[in-house]
C-alpha cells in the first residue's frame, strides 16, 4: 500500500513501489534546480519499497539519470535531495539535510541533523555524518566512518553498523563504493576526478 498525504505534490515521472508512505506538503519530481537544465528534462524519481518521506521534503527529477532512493529509506522533515541523487537502502537522512545534486550516499548511512553535501559527494555505505557536518568537495567519506565538522573528517570508525550487518551486507557496501569512487564523477574520492 502506497500513501501520499493530500497536500504532497508528486509529479507525474515518479516510480513509487509498495508501502511507501509520503507526507505532508512534500514535492516529488520537481523540474531539477539546474540553470542549463530546469524544466527542460525529467528522467524522474525512484523512490523504494518501505521508504518513508515524512513531510516538507524535495526531491528533484534526475538530469542525466533518475534520482533514487532506494528501499526502506527514512527521510525526516525538511530534506533536499538533489537532481541525481542516490539515497542507498536502508538509510537514514536527517532533518534539514540539503544535498546538492550528484550525491550519492551508500546502504545503512546515517546523515545527522542539518548537513550539507557539495554536488558530487560520495559517502560510503555504513558511515555516520554528525549533525551540521559540511561535505566539501574535498572531503573523503569511506565506509564505514564516522565523520563530524566543517569540513567533515573523521573521527573513527561506525563499528556499531559493522556489528550489525552480515558479511554479505558489509562486501556490497565496499564494493559499492569502490565501483563509484572508480567512476571518476565525483570529487570527494581520492583521484580527485570529476565527470
Amino acid at each position: 500500500m502506497i500513501k501520499i498525504h493530500p497536500t504532497a505534490l508528486v509529479y507525474p515521472n515518479v516510480k513509487i513501489e509498495d508501502n511507501v508512505e509520503i507526507g505532508p506538503y512534500c514535492i516529488i519530481d520537481a523540474p531539477p534546480e539546474h540553470t542549463k537544465y530546469y524544466d527542460k528534462v525529467n528522467m524522474g524519481v525512484i523512490i523504494g519499497k518501505g521508504t518513508i518521506i515524512t513531510g516538507n521534503v524535495t526531491i528533484d527529477s534526475g538530469i542525466y539519470l533518475p534520482t533514487i532512493i532506494e528501499s526502506n529509506c527514512f527521510i525526516m522533515k525538511g530534506v533536499h535531495i538533489g537532481h541525481d541523487g542516490h539515497i542507498g537502502a536502508n538509510s537514514i537522512i536527517s532533518a534539514h539535510t540539503v544535498m546538492a545534486g550528484h550525491c550519492k550516499i551508500g546502504n545503512y548511512t546515517n546523515i545527522g541533523i542539518n548537513c550539507t553535501l557539495h554536488q558530487f559527494s560520495l559517502v560510503g555505505g555504513g558511515s555516520m555524518v554528525g549533525m551540521g557536518s559540511v561535505i566539501t568537495k574535498k572531503s573523503l567519506i569511506e565506509p564505514f566512518a564516522k565523520v563530524v565538522g566543517s569540513p567533515a573528517h573523521e573521527i573513527g570508525t561506525n563499528h556499531y553498523r559493522l556489528n550489525t550487518l552480515l558479511n554479505w551486507d558489509i562486501q556490497v557496501i565496499n564494493e559499492q563504493y569502490k565501483s563509484a569512487e572508480n567512476s571518476g564523477m565525483f570529487y570527494n574520492t581520492k583521484q580527485g576526478k570529476t565527470n
